[in-house]
């Protein structure tokens, strides 16, 4: 396997481009829709299929209501799939709106058509194999994070990266090379949730007067949808693995203990990728982000902002990112607007229910990258100090003795990564300097990492297949699987490395193993042992740098991780 210089990961857009305006019609019952075959890739595509209702008017902060409700089963009309649907409104935090400036000049972003924004964005993509491999095929549904489309170089993979649950639409991870991959033998689907203030908007009156973690239920209401009609796609309804990266593995973490853990949930596998833990605000902070909200609507009640047209609420969110952040109610790294508990959908922190057992107990394939804290790092920090306030405000407290903790870690340096890749890239760092590098792994460690590690030791406690991934390649950062995964392998720095990722992730999804190769034969790849075992009690991951692939130890099984995971403080409930 040779080095990676750069990764290039292709925009959606650019597949799209390639497409013929040939259709194909598939019946649904209510309504049937035509898609757009692509004769480069062999697939055939069905954009923007609403799945629920336009949440708008009265809708908005209530559960979606299914998109078969306001169609007559008698009435047929063919629904234009051949073109993306509009992606739900978006709305980058403060710190990153500041970050994608500055990463514009270290590594100017490839441009690419935006779509238009809209509150009617509830809808999914449907991508199928013009000539599928068997009559029913095993489906994936992708949970999309933000923003992954990126040109950049190692250490500096910040151009157009907007993670969190603010921004990203069905295609941020594009499935279209990943199925003319699989060779016919793959469904796709693609979801889009309301994001920021009009998915995950917290308080008394939103639980009073509407539904909380509404974007959650959007996908959970998604993966209904997909229960119901994907078999008139050639998909299979009882092969359904839900996939996501960032605020998608986060996603994904939380459809798995929803309601408390379901013993027949509609998955039968999870990929959780570097998945996004940001804190879960408490009531009192989700109280003031409802009244900061409701300040900028020049609103006094819920009703009031349920009557607001489109660009009054849009302008209203935007500006409740830049007040809360001037108040202190958010900080660097923190998208201020996620999942939270609220005792229904989501009923504790996601640490304590992994940890009691609570969850639903499905194969799971884990992963995450070397420097998941980087990016969400304010790099301006030098001293101690600047860091104690940092850690203060994202997570709203102020515990000296957990501070004393953290500045007993010195985790940076101590990570084999820093011998692998830092010092013999010249990065010139010593313990003096290097308080934002202290910071930045903490923050991964909390964020990212460890939540791997729970969910791991859970899967292992239940006797549960998982397999978990640590991946030092590519741009290093958050997202760096992202390129090896979403575009043709061809086109990326390493097209073995990314076959051999996407064979690895096919083999899971397939056959619920990643190390069977074509038809549940053995592979030639790496073997990849599962995760935490019964049978060894061994904390075993594959792990991948730019020179090889091996079987090592989980770094993340640590004193630091069971520390952050014994402070309900940093995930707050």
């Amino acid at each position: 396997m040779h080095g990676i210089a750069s990764t290039v990961l292709l925009c959606a857009s650019l597949v799209i481009a390639s497409s013929s305006n040939s259709t194909s019609l598939v019946d649904l019952g209510y309504v049937e829709v035509s898609g757009s075959i692509n004769t480069t890739l062999s697939t055939i595509t069905y954009w923007g299929l609403p799945f629920a209702q336009a949440p708008t008017g009265d809708l908005r902060w209530r559960a979606p209501v299914p998109i078969e409700a306001s169609r007559d089963d008698t009435y047929k009309q063919v629904f234009n799939a051949t073109q993306p649907g509009a992606q739900c409104v978006q709305g980058p935090p403060v710190w990153q709106l500041a970050l994608a400036g500055t990463a514009a000049l270290i590594a100017p972003a490839e441009p690419a058509p935006v779509r238009p924004s809209s509150e009617d964005c509830l809808l999914l993509d449907v991508i199928i194999p013009q000539q599928a491999k068997s009559g029913l095929l095993p489906v994936v549904v992708q949970i999309h994070g933000g923003v992954e489309c990126f040109h950049t170089r190692p250490l500096s993979g910040l151009a157009n990266l907007v993670i969190g649950y603010t921004e990203g639409n069905s295609d941020s991870s594009d499935g279209h090379p990943f199925v003319a991959y699989s060779n016919g033998s793959v469904v796709w689907v693609q979801i889009q949730y309301r994001l920021g203030a009009y998915g995950f908007l917290g308080g008394t009156e939103v639980d009073q007067s509407g539904d909380t973690n509404v974007g959650l239920l959007d996908q959970r209401l998604a993966l209904e949808w997909v229960q119901n009609h994907i078999r008139s796609f050639g998909g299979d309804p009882t092969q359904v693995t839900i996939w996501g990266g960032s605020a998608g593995g986060g996603s994904v973490t939380n459809q798995l203990i929803a309601f408390g853990g379901e013993a027949n949930p509609p998955f039968r596998a999870a990929i959780a990728e570097y998945p996004w833990w940001q804190p879960f605000h408490d009531k009192e902070t989700l109280t003031s982000q409802y009244e900061v909200l409701l300040s900028a609507t020049n609103c006094t009640d819920i009703v009031c902002m349920r009557n607001l047209d489109y660009d009054a609420l849009a302008n209203a969110t935007m500006k409740s990112y830049i007040d809360a952040y001037s108040s202190g109610l958010y900080g660097y790294g923190d998208f201020y607007y996620g999942p939270y508990v609220d005792g229904k959908f989501i009923q504790d922190l996601p640490s304590e229910e992994f940890g009691q057992g609570r969850w639903s107990k499905v194969p799971l394939l884990l992963d995450h990258d070397a420097f998941e804290g980087l990016i969400f790092t304010n790099a301006s920090i030098t001293t101690s100090s600047e860091t104690v306030a940092t850690l203060e405000t994202v997570f709203q407290a102020n515990d000296p003795a957990i501070i004393a903790r953290f500045q007993q870690f010195n985790e940076f340096f101590s990570n084999p990564i820093y011998q692998e890749f830092a010092a013999p890239n010249a990065l010139n760092l010593t313990e003096q300097d290097t308080e934002y590098w202290r910071l930045q792994t903490a923050i991964g460690n909390i964020f990212i990492n460890c939540g791997t590690y729970y969910a791991g030791l859970a899967a292992g406690n239940s006797a549960v297949p998982a397999w978990k991934l640590v991946f030092n390649a590519g741009i290093y950062v958050h997202a760096a699987t992202s390129s090896y995964l979403f575009s043709e392998s061809s086109r990326t720095a390493n097209a073995t490395l990314a076959d051999i990722m996407k064979g690895y992730f096919w083999s899971f999804i397939v056959n619920l193993d990643p190390n069977s190769g074509p038809d549940g034969t053995s592979s030639s790849r790496q073997f990849w042992p599962q995760y935490a075992s019964n049978s060894t009690n061994n904390f075993r991951i594959l792990q991948i740098n730019e020179t090889s692939i091996g079987v090592q130890d989980d770094g993340d099984v640590s004193d630091r991780c069971d520390f952050w995971n014994s402070q309900g403080l940093f995930v707050k409930n």
